[in-house]
Parts: C-alpha cells; sequence; structure tokens
C-alpha cells in the first residue's frame, strides 16, 4: 500500500551543523504528525522539506509514492498548512472568510454549521481571542476535508526532534 506521505533518510544541515540525518517515517491517510523538539532542533527547518519549501540536502519526500519535487504543483492543491498564525481575516466574519477562502468549494453544510451555532455573523477577532488554537479550522476546505481532526479516532505520529 502506498503511504500518503513519505519521509525517506532526510538529511538536512543549516550553518555547518547537523540537523537530521537518516530521518525516515510514512503518515498515511487519517494520521497527523505532532514535531516536538527544542529550539533550533529542525522542526520549521523539516516542516519547510514536507511542504517543499526547501529540499533536503539528502533523502527524499514522496507524496503518494511519487518524488515531492516531480507532484509539487497537485501537492500544494491538496495540502493543508496550519501553523501557530491564524491565516485568517479577522476583520470578516467567520461566514465571509469561509466565503473567501472556498470560492470555488461547496460551503453549504458549514455555512448551515456558522448559523445553527448563531457564528455566522460574528467578527472572527472575538472568535480567535477566545479559541486561538481552533481558528484555522475556518478555512478547512469546506468542513468536510479528510485532514480535519476527526476527535478521539485521530492518530497521532509523535516525532521528536
Amino acid at each position: 500500500m502506498t503511504m500518503m506521505l513519505e519521509a525517506r533518510e532526510l538529511h538536512c544541515e543549516r550553518d555547518e551543523r547537523t540537523l537530521f540525518r537518516g530521518l525516515s517515517f510514512t503518515v498515511d491517510a487519517g494520521e497527523w504528525v505532532q514535531i516536538t523538539g527544542g529550539n533550533g532542533a529542525g522542526k520549521t527547518t523539516l516542516l519547510r522539506l514536507l511542504t517543499g519549501l526547501a529540499r533536503p540536502d539528502g533523502g527524499e519526500v514522496y507524496w503518494r509514492g511519487e518524488p515531492l519535487r516531480r507532484v509539487r504543483d497537485s501537492y500544494h492543491q491538496d495540502l493543508l498548512w496550519t501553523g501557530h498564525q491564524p491565516g485568517i481575516k479577522t476583520r470578516l466574519t467567520a461566514q465571509e472568510n469561509l466565503r473567501f477562502f472556498h470560492q470555488d468549494g461547496d460551503t453549504a453544510q458549514c455555512l448551515e454549521a456558522l448559523a445553527q451555532a448563531g457564528l455566522a455573523d460574528m467578527k472572527i477577532f472575538p472568535l480567535i481571542s477566545s479559541q486561538p488554537d481552533s481558528s484555522a479550522a475556518w478555512r478547512w476546505p469546506a468542513c468536510g476535508s479528510p485532514a480535519r481532526p476527526s476527535g478521539s479516532s485521530t492518530n497521532l505520529l509523535p516525532l521528536s526532534m
């Protein structure tokens, strides 16, 4: 079976210092990765490699069995990045953000959920200031993304740097 994302023997150096060598792992559909480590351990560098924003000094990242460097554009269409910044427009309502980020998608299910929760017309800023860790959820594709967390059934792959 082909893994969704695979790192094979990744090697990375920065400023003549080895951050990691021989790093290999696989992530299948429905699994999440949590990368931990101290300052300067290589967490951000690894994320840049896994998103195709940088190339490793050795090894290869694969997406659905293909080298990432060959399928980068299609990979980026499937990629959902949830960073420490919410990446949403705080001056817009939840409904306006949803429409902005999903202009080509079917947002009816999400809009209905927002309305039922009384959040559709609420500005985003009060929402993210009260729940900063979940604010990026507004960007999930049409609320039906396979990348969306699934509560207790979420599989977490811990990766220490």
